[in-house]
């Protein structure tokens, strides 16, 4: 039996495996957060011993269901970035940024919620890497390309006199 002849055509019954489809996680995942107590109860209708939730009830779960993570975009001004992220801004591999961190030379996370997963604001990760980046008479292509794919002007930031070293 389909789950759209118990609901109404607005508001549907859904199964676990279709929760599972819709929040692109296992099966098992949706049990084990129904054993947590962490799924909301069922709407009080079941087939065949099968509870059933209405799409409503899993939207509002799912907007304010509990893990690490963003659920939305993040569509602010300046938005969080992982390491991961930075590293692909930056034209580097993720584990220079980990010898940065631990050498004390990059700043520290501006999110913290997530212990294992720290996030920079992308205005203090474009801060670091205009400091970092400041052209010089000796800028190399690569240096270049850092430069343009983080926006850093190179004619504002230039402090050096064009004979000058670093």
């Amino acid at each position: 039996m389909s789950s759209m002849q118990f609901g109404s055509d607005e508001d549907p019954l859904i199964r676990m495996t279709e929760m599972a489809d819709r929040a692109g996680v296992s099966l098992a995942a949706i049990k084990s957060a129904r054993r947590g107590g962490y799924l909301p109860a069922p709407d009080d209708i079941s087939v065949s011993d099968r509870p059933r939730w209405r799409l409503s009830t899993f939207e509002r779960w799912m907007t304010a269901r509990p893990g690490s993570g963003r659920r939305v975009s993040d569509v602010s001004d300046d938005p969080l970035l992982s390491i991961t992220e930075m590293a692909a801004l930056a034209g580097m591999h993720r584990q220079s940024i980990y010898r940065l961190r631990g050498e004390g030379k990059f700043p520290p996370p501006d999110d913290t919620a997530v212990r294992t997963r720290p996030r920079w604001l992308k205005s203090t990760f474009e801060r670091w890497m205009a400091d970092r980046l400041k052209p010089s008479a000796r800028t190399t292509p690569r240096r270049k390309q850092a430069l343009v794919r983080t926006g850093v002007d190179s004619q504002k930031d230039d402090q050096s006199g064009p004979g000058c070293r670093p």
